[in-house]
This record gives structure tokens, C-alpha cells and sequence, in this order.
């Protein structure tokens, strides 16, 4: 580890004559006189040299501006702008003589902060590097009007951008000393990271004031007090507008040769300034440490600096192994892909069937269509394909062949995948055309892709707005297109989980159904969704006859009554198929309208009550041999494993059990079961939730409890609760909770209770809130282990980027949650 310390210079030092040193004191202190002085510090940018003056106890610091003259004046103004706040010298005066810019400087005392850390790595690291943390916080403070290189007067006169960036770096990778420094197939790994991680070069957008060289050798520490304190910052002339970043990687490009605390120390520092960083720092600062040594490297020939070019291969070589690993690899469509996609696609709530990408695949077989999709450690994270003759009259007519349907899983997205995709289908589209189009959506949730496609320099073509290629008319109140297709094939299959998100009006019969109805199926093209059932009445739509979807969502039939009802009159009968006859009931019937409103068969619930009838007799002293007879067991072993099996205890032993009850309550967004205590509330759940019954079973082993239908108070408080949440009444739910998990998942629900109604947090937010800043993705297991659904508010995480992330009781309800909360709040 060197921190540049042993870099040979790249220009030959400036030699100055101590005539010309007394003739610039002279103009610029005409009453003072030189008594010595000593060249302290020199290289291709400027001079520094400490000068002693007759009579003045303090030495001063002359620095002679070799490469760029402005630079004088720029240190000057910055010197101003930032006195209050950074540690950094006073000019006192500027001047020119014998044809050198010059300038005298406040002398700083103390050594650079390199000397110390490579002399006395431990001494007070945490301290020094925290400050330097702070420091850099207040620099960062200051803000301009646009990203880019200072004039003399602070104003931005070389604008950057992104691009600029990925260009300087790429145009590096051809220079011989580079190519020969690395070879083919490294050049060709950085040309890899550069394809994918382009984007994550800071943007324009990014106009803080940077230092530009803020490195341990430009900063002067001293120890005062007994701790080494940071007393000065040096070497303004690379100062600029643009990211933080750009001094982040400066100040950690050797942290991996240094103990934990050294990066630690500073980024808290950082954090206590009120810097937040990006979720994808990391990548950023290896990508601007890349290009920067690779520039230097590009300056001269290798065999006149050999220290220099073995460190920067050391440094080049880390970063290449950093990013190595998380590289894509990116491919043309194939079949064995097909199941894959579908599958990383139900796995976060999305409809995409199987057929749409067969259909990509026999359009690519036929060259109408290029579809590549994306790979990350075997895993699928995204696609995009080129249409070569696009759906939009517009692209048709001129032969504009068309980028469509882009897709990141979001646990892929902010990390390059986006661009590389695009870049490759730009790529091939200029084989056949000088323009290439793209369509975007113009909801709030594409804002991500809008900026991205604007800032790779596409623009609207005026055309207006369309859906399915065909313009609409201004005014046209629509649900987003991708929802449509979500919605028809929820009715489709007469998925649960979304009851009261939406409601479909039946252009070929007038009438509107909820998405469970059992009446045949429309066409899509017969189809207009809506998001309540007042706007499918509105648009002149009448209820369906079969599914009612103006009555209570999931109300019990009257079968299911009657039988319930039957039940409770003689709970210990043990029912046969004449029983449903002498009711008029057709047995299958029964079974079936029971799975669905209970989750279990009729004989399951009668039997589950005649247990829990035993239970009671049990816990109130009678004979096991009564119970087992009451219960209509002649057989004593029977009845034992009957019971173990549904109540999950032997009856022996039973009085040593909690008894844990469970209850379906009808809400707006499908029933939810919910399982108590007399004291508390274990569990609330959708009731099609995947895995629901594996969640019941280990709360049960858990509590070594037996779970039985029946009511306790805190389901009838929770019942009322959510009555009054769904009319948007309540914000704040007062029932008792049992929490059930580790020390830190009760923690992350703790903090989850801790979000206000209405408002969002990301994971991220949430583990830095609980002190555990890179534990994100254990925030989100956790945040998915919650059994107590919207009563520890789950819902309101979401994605860093935006994105609503996965939700227990599917995507379409938490969108629902969040709109409600937020009509509410």
C-alpha cells in the first residue's frame, strides 16, 4: 500500500532561482525581506515553497501555479466561499512575475495524513478519518447551476456528463501502454463493466462542489491535545462541479489495504454531515477510480515510471475482481429460457404467460424479432427485444424499427442492466436503420424508464399518446395497459387476492362481475375494467345476478349458514351422506362451498368442532373416555389420533396447553384469517396466501398449542379494526399483538408499526433505522415473515429505487393499501 507515495513525477520538477523567489516577495510583501527558503513540495500542476521572512515568526507558503494559471484564482474564491466551514490556507496576495502566475499563501501546520497513515496506521485512525468524513460533508454543501470544470471566477466553462465519462475511458482501453499493461482479455472484462455499469457514472444532474484530489496527501493533520487533529485541505486546482462521489473514490481507492475502520470512520463521518449515499456507491467509486488511473496510466510510456504502473495494475486488477463477479451474461432467447422467465415473473406477482414468450422466440426464428435476455449468476434478470417492423403507424410508414418491452426484475435494476440492453439493441438496429424508437408508459411508475430513454437522447415524436399502437383521444380515462392484461387473466382464473382491486364491466351483456364470479368468461376485447364498482355503474354497467358485486365481498352463502347453523345445534353428530339429503344439500356441494369460505371440507370443520367441544371437556376436568365417547369415537385409540392430528396435542395433555383460536373475517380485499389468544393476536393473514398453511403449522408447533375455530376478544377487536381501516375511520390499530420471531424481526415490525399511515419506507431506510445499515436483505425477510398482515404494515416497503417489491398477499392488494392509505391519510 503506497497512496501514491512512491509515484515517480511525471514532468520534471520546475527550478526556480532564489532571485526570481526575492523578486516575487518583494512585489507582493514590498516591506518585507527573505530570510530563507525551502522547496516543500513540486510536480507538474505547482510549486510549493515555504518562505521565512525577516521579523515575522510564521512562515508563509509561496506556490507558483505551473500548468494552469486560472487555478490561483479559483483557490481564492474557494478559499472564501468555504472559510467558515473546511480548514484550508488564506491567500493573501496573487501576482505574475518573470512569466509565472504565483501566489502567497497562509503557511498550515502539520503532516499530510498519508505520512501518518502509512507511519502510524492505528493512531487515532477513527478520529482523523471521521473528520475527514465531516470535511468533505461541508464541501459537498455547496451547489451550482450545472455540472462541469470552473473558469477563474467559479462559473462552469467545461461542462461533464455520464457519457463523457464512459467515452474517456473507453478511448483509455486503446492506448498501447494500457493494451499492454492488461492484455486483451482484461481490456475486454473492463470494456464488459464499462457496457453494463456505464450508467452508473454520475449524470449531470450531480453539481456539488468537489474537491478533485481529496487524498490523504492533500490533507494536513497535527496533534493537538493529544489527537491528531485534521488542520488543513490542499491543492484546489482540480476543484469542480459534479458528484461526491468523485472524492469518495479518491479518498478510498486504497481502502482495501487498510483496516475496517479507515473506510468505516469516514463514511460515518460522512453520514453525520447528512450525506446520504447511493444504493449503488460502491459500483460508482470503483468506476471513477477506474477511469482515473487509467488516464494516468495513458500519459506516458510504462518504462519511464515502473512504480507507478505496478501500482495502478495492483488497483486496476481490484476493481476488475470487485465487478468481475457481478457481470451478466447476455444472450440471444432460447427455449430452455421460456419457463425460467415466467417463473422469476409469478415469483413478484406479474402475468407473463408462457405463450408471450413463445411467440417472441418463433418471431426471432423468423428474423421479424431480436430478443436477448440477461443472466446474473444463472439467475434471470431482465430481456428487451427489437421489433424490426413496429406496431406504431408512425415508426411503419418510415421504416423506424422499434425497442420493445424493456424489463428489469427490480432486484436487478440501478445497476447498468438497462443501458447494456439498450445499447446492444441500438447496436443492431443501426444495421438497418439511422433511427431507432421507443414507446414508454406515462404513469408515474415508468418515471425510471422516462429518464433513462430521455437521457440517451431519445425525444417524443409528437404523435400523442396511444395504447395498443392506436392513439387515444385526449381526455380518455384509462387503466394502465399492463394492469388490464393482469386483471383478465385474474378473471380468468378467478384469482382471490383480487377481490375489491378491481371490477369488469361486459360490453356483450351490460352487466359488471367481481373477479371471482363463476359466470363463463368474456373475450378481453369485450372487456372494461374498473377500479370500483361505482365507476362500472357509472359507465351504465348493472350488478351481476350471480356474483353480486355490490354485496360484501365473499358473504356467506346460505348454504354455508344453514349448514353452520345445523352444526351448532348438534355439534357432536358425526355426519353421513343421509344427513345432507334430509337437507336438500348435495354433498360435493357442501364440500366445495366450505373449502372455499373456510379453507377446509365440511366433515373437516364438523369434525374440528366436535373436537373442540372435547377440548372443553377435557380442560374442565371430565374423563378422557367422555369426551371420546361424546366426540362419537367408540375407539379410544381412534379418537387419540384424531385429536393429536387436528388439535396437534394428545388429550392427556391438553390441561398443559394454550388454547389458540382462529376465525374468518370478511374484508374489503378477500377474507383474512385471523388466529388469538384470550389475551392476544398471533396471526392475520390473507387467507390465500401462498404457504398460509405452513405458516399455521409452525405457529403452532411454536406455541405447542392446539388451534381451533372459535372467537376471542382480540379477533373481535381486530374484526371491528379493520372494518373501520377499509372505510378509512381508523389509522391506528389498538389490538393486542404476540409477537412471534427472533430478536430481530421483532425488532424490524417494531419499526415497521413505527411507519405513519400514508407514508412509505424503503428496506434500506428501515436497517439503517434499526442501526444495521447493510442488513437490508434481512430487513426484507423479515419484512416477509411478518403473520400479522397490515396491523404490522409490511405494505408500506418498498424498493430503493421506487419499486413496490413483493408482497405476501400478492402485489395487487399492496398497491391497493398504499392507495388507500394515501386517499385517507
Amino acid at each position: 500500500m503506497t497512496f501514491k507515495n512512491n509515484w515517480e513525477k511525471t514532468d520534471q520538477q520546475l527550478q526556480i532561482s532564489g532571485h526570481t523567489i526575492q523578486a516575487m516577495v518583494e512585489l507582493s510583501l514590498p516591506e518585507k525581506k527573505l530570510a530563507s527558503y525551502e522547496v516543500i513540495s513540486g510536480g507538474c500542476a505547482n510549486l510549493n515553497i515555504k518562505i521565512n521572512l525577516v521579523n515575522e515568526q510564521k512562515p508563509f507558503i509561496l506556490r507558483i501555479y505551473v500548468r494552469d494559471k486560472a487555478a490561483a484564482y479559483r483557490e481564492q474564491k474557494l478559499a472564501q466561499l468555504l472559510k467558515e466551514a473546511v480548514p484550508l490556507p488564506d491567500i493573501y496576495f496573487i501576482g505574475d512575475c518573470e512569466g509565472y502566475r504565483y501566489a502567497i499563501t497562509e503557511y498550515m501546520s502539520g503532516m499530510s495524513l498519508r505520512d501518518l497513515l502509512l507511519n502510524h496506521p492505528h493512531e487515532s485512525m477513527q478520529n482523523v478519518m471521521g473528520e475527514a468524513g465531516q470535511i468533505l460533508s461541508a464541501i459537498q454543501s455547496h451547489e451550482f447551476s450545472t455540472s462541469g470544470f470552473f473558469d477563474a471566477d467559479l462559473k462552469v466553462s467545461h461542462p461533464t456528463s455520464r457519457q463523457s465519462y464512459i467515452t474517456e475511458a473507453r478511448d483509455c482501453l486503446t492506448h498501447p501502454t494500457v493494451v499492454t499493461q492488461f492484455g486483451k482479455e482484461n481490456i475486454a472484462t473492463i470494456e464488459a463493466i464499462l457496457t453494463q455499469y456505464g450508467l452508473l457514472f454520475p449524470g449531470e444532474d450531480q453539481t456539488h462542489l468537489v474537491h478533485g484530489d481529496y487524498d490523504p496527501a492533500n490533507i494536513l493533520v497535527d496533534k493537538i491535545e493529544g489527537q491528531w487533529k485534521i488542520t488543513a485541505l490542499l491543492d484546489w486546482e482540480f476543484a469542480h462541479s459534479g458528484s461526491t462521489l468523485c472524492d469518495v473514490a479518491n479518498m478510498l481507492r486504497y481502502a482495501h489495504h487498510m483496516p475496517p475502520i479507515f473506510e468505516d470512520a469516514f463514511l460515518q463521518g460522512l453520514r453525520q454531515g447528512g450525506v446520504i449515499l447511493p444504493e449503488n456507491w460502491r459500483v460508482s467509486v470503483h468506476l471513477l477510480n477506474l477511469l482515473s488511473l487509467l488516464q494516468v496510466l495513458a500519459r506516458r510510456p510504462a518504462e519511464e515510471r515502473p512504480n507507478q504502473c505496478v501500482d495502478i495494475r495492483e488497483l486496476i486488477n481490484h476493481i476488475i475482481l470487485s465487478l468481475k463477479e457481478t457481470l451478466c451474461d447476455v444472450r440471444f432467447l432460447q427455449q430452455r429460457d421460456i419457463p425460467l422467465i415466467v417463473a422469476a415473473f409469478t415469483d413478484i406477482g406479474w402475468n407473463k404467460p408462457a405463450s408471450l414468450y413463445q411467440k417472441y422466440l418463433e418471431e426471432q426464428e423468423t428474423a421479424q424479432r431480436c430478443v436477448w435476455v440477461v443472466f446474473k449468476k444463472d439467475v434471470f434478470a431482465g430481456y428487451v427485444t427489437l421489433k424490426w417492423q413496429s406496431g406504431y403507424v408512425s415508426f411503419n410508414k418510415r421504416g423506424i424499427p422499434e425497442i420493445s418491452d424493456l424489463n428489469i426484475l427490480p432486484q436487478f435494476r440501478k445497476q447498468g442492466i438497462a443501458s447494456q440492453l439498450l445499447e446492444l439493441a441500438e447496436t443492431e438496429a443501426q444495421k438497418k436503420s439511422t433511427i431507432v424508437g421507443i414507446g414508454v408508459g406515462l404513469s408515474a411508475d415508468y418515471g425510471e424508464a422516462q429518464k433513462l430513454y430521455v437521457k440517451r437522447g431519445y425525444i417524443p415524436d409528437g404523435k400523442g399518446i396511444t395504447y395498443k399502437y392506436e392513439t387515444v383521444p385526449f381526455g380518455t380515462d384509462m387503466i394502465k395497459a399492463e394492469n388490464k392484461n393482469d386483471y383478465y387473466q385474474a378473471l380468468i382464473d378467478k384469482k382471490t387476492d383480487y377481490e375489491g382491486v378491481f371490477y369488469v364491466g361486459v360490453k356483450t351483456t351490460g352487466v359488471f362481475c367481481r373477479p371471482t364470479c363463476s359466470a363463463r368468461k368474456p373475450k378481453f376485447e369485450n372487456c372494461e375494467f374498473f377500479e370500483t364498482a361505482q365507476q362500472a355503474l357509472l359507465a351504465s354497467f348493472r350488478p351481476c345476478k350471480r356474483c353480486n358485486p355490490l354485496s360484501h365481498p365473499n358473504h356467506v352463502s346460505e348454504l354455508v349458514q344453514k349448514l353452520v347453523e345445523s352444526v351448532e345445534n348438534n355439534p357432536s353428530k358425526r355426519w353421513k351422506d343421509k344427513d345432507f339429503q334430509e337437507l336438500s344439500i348435495d354433498a360435493s356441494t357442501a364440500r366445495r362451498q366450505f373449502k372455499k369460505r373456510f379453507g377446509m371440507t365440511f366433515v373437516e370443520y364438523a369434525r374440528a368442532r366436535r373436537m373442540g367441544l372435547a377440548m372443553k371437556q377435557i380442560r374442565e376436568g371430565d374423563a378422557v373416555i367422555n369426551a371420546q365417547l361424546d366426540a362419537g369415537y367408540e375407539s379410544g385409540s381412534g379418537f387419540r389420533d384424531a385429536f393429536s392430528r387436528i388439535m396437534g396435542t394428545a388429550p392427556a395433555l391438553l390441561g398443559q396447553s394454550k388454547i389458540l383460536k382462529t376465525a374468518w373475517l370478511d374484508t374489503k380485499l378477500g377474507p383474512m384469517i385471523a388466529i388469538a389468544d384470550e389475551d392476544a393476536l398471533f396471526l392475520l393473514e390473507f387467507i390465500d396466501r401462498r404457504g398460509l398453511e405452513r405458516e399455521i403449522e409452525r405457529l403452532r408447533k411454536k406455541m405447542k398449542s392446539p388451534i381451533i375455530p372459535g372467537m376471542t376478544d382480540p379477533i373481535r377487536s381486530i374484526e371491528t379494526e379493520l372494518a373501520e381501516y377499509f372505510e378509512g375511520k381508523l389509522q391506528e390499530f389498538k389490538t393486542p399483538l404476540f409477537l412471534l420471531g427472533s430478536p430481530f424481526q421483532k425488532g424490524v415490525w417494531e419499526e415497521l408499526q413505527s411507519i405513519p399511515f400514508g407514508e412509505r419506507r424503503s428496506y434500506a431506510q428501515i436497517a439503517r433505522n434499526i442501526g444495521r445499515d447493510s442488513a437490508y436483505r434481512a430487513v426484507a425477510n423479515a419484512n416477509g415473515a411478518n403473520q400479522i398482515a397490515i396491523v404490522i404494515p409490511c405494505h408500506r416497503v418498498i424498493n430503493t429505487n421506487g419499486d413496490f417489491g413483493g408482497y405476501g398477499g400478492g402485489i395487487a392488494r399492496k398497491k391497493w393499501l398504499i392507495a388507500h392509505e394515501k386517499e385517507y391519510k
